[in-house]
């Protein structure tokens, strides 16, 4: 267990700070993979003060075990201290493929979570396939003019 002093955690685009592991938690996560990775610190007020004494052993299962269910990857987690307390640190590595929650898909901008709009999801999706094996449907092979 390493001493963090909670208040030294500023939420930036790799790091924030939440009591719990809810949805808007699990958004983080996501954003955080799609990303450039980062560390969600579970257990922490807004105003910086650590919520438990202790975190069980189960409990840190559980937390593991929801994040693999909901967003099928698998965090790294550490038990921090600070003045007798204790919060987790999960941390998400990028991925190299695209990660959603409940259906949608996220990213980091500063310190905030984002929902990839339409034209976002697009490029998001596209960013790994070079452009000449991409297919576009609105044409045929009958319209390529051979005489050219």
């Amino acid at each position: 267990m390493a001493e963090i002093n909670p208040k030294q955690l500023k939420e930036t685009e790799t790091a924030e700070r939440k009591q719990s592991l809810n949805g808007r938690a699990l958004k983080t996560l996501s954003a955080f993979a799609n990303t450039k990775g980062g560390s969600l610190y579970i257990g922490i007020k807004d105003d910086a003060r650590l919520i438990s004494k202790s975190i069980s052993d189960q409990a840190q299962q559980d937390i593991v075990n929801k994040v693999i269910n909901h967003l099928n990857i698998i965090p790294e987690i550490t038990l921090h201290t600070y003045k007798g307390n204790e919060f987790l640190e999960i941390n998400i590595r990028k991925s190299t493929r695209p990660i959603s929650y409940n259906g949608k898909y996220y990213r980091r901008s500063g310190n905030t979570t984002r929902e990839l709009d339409e034209e976002g999801l697009r490029s998001f999706f596209l960013k790994n396939i070079a452009w000449d094996s991409q297919v576009d449907d609105r044409f045929s092979i009958n319209e390529i003019d051979e005489s050219s």
